[in-house]
């Protein structure tokens, strides 16, 4: 298994959760490279190709984000701007950043969760809590179900209306049982604030929009 690799990075006010399907607008000429670059790349395998979606702030690259692979191109424009699917594929420390390139590089430290299973009462009372929220906001639902190797923490993460530095937290823990605890303790707090927080609400119906965000300087 993949565990140290040097990928292009997209810094963006983002973050992306594993298995995790983003849309994205690319219409900057260096990123419009290096998509292409990383199409090309895919073709030698599931493990190449990567490049990072890494959140940015105050002009600093986060210490983890999640490597993800273009799963489709939604649409070509004549101007070589392209609409894109990608997903969620893994998590990655950042070691050395490359600037040897148009666009950032980073030697990435992949990391896993530690090997515990998660807690069902727990994943019961994370799913029933994220159910009553989306019932709140008004956004139809149905039951989550989860195989076997499922993360079900960033399966309910993606639609529940987590803030970007919520989202950040969350992607960094290492524990799914934390990760749920963690989500639970939103839910209660987030529940009765979507009866009225408007931006709350828009962020929970925001999932499967293109993305058209302007890359961040490092």
């Amino acid at each position: 298994m993949l565990t140290k690799s040097i990928i292009p990075i997209f810094p963006l006010p983002l973050v992306v959760f594993p298995d995790e399907v983003m849309p994205l607008h690319i219409f900057e000429e260096c990123y419009i490279s290096m998509i292409n670059r990383c199409i090309e790349w895919q073709k030698l395998g599931p493990e190449q190709g990567l490049f990072g979606i890494h959140l940015v702030k105050e002009g600093r690259l986060e210490s983890v984000g999640c490597a993800v692979r273009v799963e489709k191109i939604a649409q070509r424009y004549e101007d070589s701007r392209m609409d894109i699917l990608t997903r969620g594929f893994r998590r990655y420390r950042v070691g050395r950043i490359i600037k040897s390139e148009v666009y950032q590089q980073i030697e990435a430290e992949f990391f896993d969760d530690f090997l515990l299973p998660a807690d069902i009462p727990l994943r019961h009372h994370a799913v029933a809590l994220h159910c009553k929220l989306l019932e709140v906001a008004g956004k139809p639902f149905s039951v989550p179900v989860f195989d076997n190797q499922s993360l079900p923490s960033f399966i309910l993460a993606h639609a529940a209306g987590l803030d970007v530095d919520e989202r950040q937290r969350l992607l960094e823990i290492t524990n799914e049982n934390e990760r749920l605890r963690a989500l639970i303790a939103y839910y209660q707090t987030a529940i009765p604030e979507a009866v009225k927080n408007t931006e709350l609400k828009e962020r929970i119906h925001a999932n499967g929009y293109f993305r058209h965000l302007k890359s961040l300087e490092i």
